[in-house]
């Protein structure tokens, strides 16, 4: 085979038929392909494949969106909608938009800092303006298995986290309206631990789950 005689293949893309980005994920997506392809300048109506792109380079596509900007698609997705176009428009802009309208969400929380009230997420005043679910349904329950347990250091940094992490202080209360907001309580101080021993009989276990089944559906006072 005479390697000089064959054809030298152009994967770059054509300059007269270049699209450029028209949003800032377009750019990073361009960013991505070009970086990737080793090509320098793609358009968004440039073919992946056509330039060279295979499925190895389809994975790394999918875990640089996933880890640089928390967008999930997947290889399908790649084969199917070959450009960057084609991909915006059937598989990432419903996402883009989701997002964009969850930090205008969060942006629009605003701290007082003279009464040291907050306004409530939007999930939040949904779940406490329900009146068929009672707050114990609103409390999130966590269980672990661990080797050994040290109270006092359990403690300990429970208290440095609740010190360090300011939403660990934020309370609820009611308005004069009866409406419920929130806010930073000053001075923190954790509630008292419920410490329950369980040995290895059976029979004690099973009665020692029933109560600590029947402790964590006590309904907590959310104020």
């Amino acid at each position: 085979l005479d390697a000089k005689a064959l054809p030298e293949f152009n994967f770059s893309a054509e300059e007269n038929n270049y699209c450029a980005p028209r949003n800032e994920l377009e750019v990073k997506l361009c960013e991505i392909w070009s970086d990737i392809l080793g090509i320098e300048k793609v358009g968004i109506t440039d073919d992946f494949f056509r330039l060279g792109g295979d499925s190895i380079g389809s994975l790394q596509i999918v875990g640089r969106l996933r880890q640089d900007n928390d967008l999930n698609i997947s290889v399908k997705d790649i084969f199917m909608f070959k450009t960057i176009e084609k991909l915006y428009e059937n598989k990432l802009k419903d996402q883009v938009i989701h997002s964009n309208a969850l930090v205008e969400s969060l942006n629009g929380i605003e701290l007082t800092s003279s009464t040291g009230e907050i306004g409530l997420l939007p999930i939040q005043e949904y779940l406490l303006k329900r009146k068929d679910v009672s707050s114990n349904h609103l409390n999130q329950r966590v269980v672990f298995r661990l080797a050994r347990f040290d109270e006092n250091k359990f403690k300990e940094c429970l208290a440095k986290l609740v010190s360090h992490e300011e939403v660990f202080g934020l309370r609820f209360k009611k308005n004069s309206v009866g409406e419920y907001y929130q806010y930073y309580e000053t001075n923190v101080d954790i509630e008292e631990i419920n410490l329950v021993q369980m040995n290895t009989s059976p029979s004690t276990e099973l009665n020692v789950q029933a109560e600590l089944r029947g402790l964590l559906k006590k309904t907590t006072d959310i104020e």
